[in-house]
């Protein structure tokens, strides 16, 4: 039996605009009273499926120093807060988003879950071990607080053929649409109904508007989300390299290998939208929620018309 192991979930995105036929899918997916056009066009729909469609409201509250020394050595501390629907039953964890490669637009992660790990990370990074999630705010501040409402799916490639178009097949793959706005006063219902209460919608030029309950200088976001989420596992028992090895030189093949992976199903991610560019459209260059609120706020203090 394996007595020493490390695991780790591995996260890589890739950010998109989302195309009007991907939101007709993932919106009419939703809705099985209503007629039903195909999800995807004939020419997509023989390549890939579609499965489990849902929607989600997802509070997130980023936390930094000052400085944001966390984000510029890679580490992103939240309390995401997940709201179901009516009458909003919420769960809420600490989590922490470790970079390991890419950028804002194609980035890859160690996703990192509960309040112990969560601070270990923080230790890791500051070296201060009186750190406390239990009390953040006295070292750390709110960068944002964000509601998104996201609509998901996963998606699975339909033929042999597709599959073996890209190095190894795709597993774990899901696209979702993010509508994001800022949390006013931490009132999480009272996002999710704004959210909820109007889907966005386009102009004549196919440029996304905010839904029309929402102020005109208000933030508001949408981007789409291409991610692939695998579970790695390596002790002793998993390879015969790792035989007679101390734990920290496990951990330091464990971080290489992790960034390995990553780095892989990156190039992975890439193939597969370069074969579906009509639903994951990359030009202008996408931006993330938090650099999209990031570029709002600062253009706000500078009382610029943002929308």
């Amino acid at each position: 039996m394996t007595t020493r192991f490390l695991s780790a979930t591995i996260e890589v995105e890739r950010k998109f605009l989302p195309p009007r036929i991907l939101m007709h899918a993932l919106t009419r997916s939703l809705t099985p009273a209503l007629p039903m056009p195909p999800l995807l066009p004939p020419s997509i729909a023989r390549r890939m499926r579609m499965h489990h469609p849902a929607v989600d409201f997802v509070r997130d509250v980023y936390y930094d120093r000052a400085d944001e020394g966390l984000a510029a050595k890679g580490l992103w501390i939240r309390r995401r807060s997940v709201c179901g629907p009516a009458p909003y039953f919420v769960t809420s964890s600490w989590e922490a988003k470790v970079r390991v490669g890419g950028d804002f637009t194609a980035s890859q992660f160690v996703e990192v879950d509960g309040a112990a790990a969560v601070e270990r990370e923080i230790f890791r990074v500051l070296g201060d071990p009186s750190v406390s999630l239990h009390k953040i705010d006295e070292h750390l501040r709110t960068i944002s607080d964000l509601t998104t409402r996201r609509l998901s799916a996963r998606l699975e490639l339909t033929s042999s053929e597709e599959e073996s178009s890209l190095s190894t097949p795709l597993r774990n793959l899901t696209v979702a649409v993010d509508e994001v706005i800022q949390t006013t006063n931490g009132d999480l219902a009272s996002a999710c109904m704004t959210l909820e209460r109007e889907f966005a919608h386009k102009d004549d030029n196919e440029n996304c508007l905010p839904p029309r309950s929402i102020p005109a200088d208000a933030f508001f976001h949408q981007i789409g989300v291409l991610e692939v989420v695998e579970q790695m596992r390596i002790g002793r028992a998993d390879s015969e390299d790792l035989e007679g090895v101390d734990l920290e030189d496990l951990a330091q093949w464990h971080e290489a290998h992790r960034k390995a992976v990553a780095a892989a199903r990156s190039a992975q991610l890439e193939d597969f939208m370069r074969a579906f560019p009509a639903l994951f459209p990359l030009t202008p260059k996408p931006r993330g929620k938090l650099s999209a609120y990031a570029d709002w706020v600062k253009a706000k203090q500078q009382g610029e018309l943002v929308r």
